[in-house]
């Protein structure tokens, strides 16, 4: 059990206390009933309403209020922006209501979470990989992928908030997680290129530099039937700048993807079940191929065609 769980249940002890506690100010509010709120993650200063009156959660996450009386009351989770660059967000007790107004039942003391997800505003800086720093202006978007690959595409006319906290049910309570990221790619005056940051970061922590690498090509190939448009299983060869050749399997995708290539005229040649094509281009920025084949297949649907046509035309001649 960690401090902070330790720390909250002593304050939910008092607060229990100084409700039973046989004092005179008890014995006048007898039928008064303790209610405690807690915040998952602890977020200090989310207010809630109680029939109307407002209490706001400590720096604990715990929001503590006396209803006047047991039943039935209103309570209302209403959150606020907490910073300029933090925004929370409602998402559900522990008890499994999704709604934010909702009633509950208050006979004696009464615990409940609430669960929120955070927000922040991220603002990297942008260096190259000799620490020089990019001026902003030229970026043009972000690829950030969460711990989850879960891929979110920034662009650069938009403020970017970043999803910080997870909010997930493990009954009977609630727990958070922190979310966590890695840069994939950024595009820079209008070419795409890979980059990163030193380890995964948390968008609420501490200010993040991403470092841009050098702007070298990238090749996507696919390799598609030519009649059916299915992907094709095999192999490329392809021949770089330099005249060497190497063979790559695709994948299951018909695909094969190339990352850090040399500018220059290259030579991609299919081995796969049909007819082999060589085909030239040249590779200078990030680039994506497609290419046909004509399949084993292909050709036997084309030959059954062909004959089922002049079978056709030499029934129709007879009649004729």
């Amino acid at each position: 059990m960690g401090l902070a769980r330790v720390i909250s249940g002593l304050l939910l002890g008092i607060h229990c206390l100084l409700f039973l506690a046989p004092d005179a100010r008890a014995q006048q509010t007898e039928r008064a009933v303790p209610l405690t709120v807690q915040t998952v993650p602890r977020l200090a200063g989310i207010r809630f309403r109680v029939d109307g009156r407002s209490f706001v959660s400590d720096n604990h996450g715990l929001a503590l209020i006396t209803v006047d009386k047991a039943g039935t009351h209103e309570l209302v989770a209403a959150p606020r922006q907490l910073k300029s660059d933090v925004r929370v967000a409602f998402e559900g007790w522990s008890d499994g209501v999704s709604s934010a107004r909702r009633e509950i039942t208050a006979e004696s003391f009464t615990f409940l979470q609430a669960g929120f997800s955070s927000r922040y505003l991220w603002s990297p800086d942008f260096v190259d990989s000799k620490g020089v720093q990019f001026d902003r202006e030229r970026i043009d978007s972000v690829t950030v992928v969460d711990d989850l690959d879960n891929r979110f595409h920034l662009q650069a006319n938009k403020a970017w908030w970043l999803q910080g906290t997870r909010v997930t049910a493990s009954d009977p309570l609630l727990s958070a997680e922190r979310i966590l990221y890695r840069v994939d790619e950024v595009e820079i005056d209008d070419t795409t290129v890979e980059a990163s940051t030193q380890e995964p970061f948390f968008p609420g922590s501490k200010q993040t530099s991403v470092v841009v690498g050098p702007s070298f090509p990238s090749l996507r190939i696919l390799v598609r039937d030519a009649l059916f448009g299915s992907p094709m299983s095999g192999s490329v060869l392809i021949r770089y700048p330099g005249g060497q050749v190497e063979r790559h399997p695709l994948d299951r995708q018909g695909a094969l993807e190339l990352k850090s290539l040399s500018r220059g005229d290259y030579a991609v040649t299919t081995d796969a079940e049909g007819l082999s094509k060589t085909h030239s281009f040249l590779v200078y920025r990030r680039q994506e191929l497609q290419l046909q084949v004509v399949s084993y297949v292909d050709i036997g649907v084309a030959a059954v065609v062909i004959a089922a046509v002049a079978a056709g035309a030499m029934v129709l001649r007879r009649w004729s």
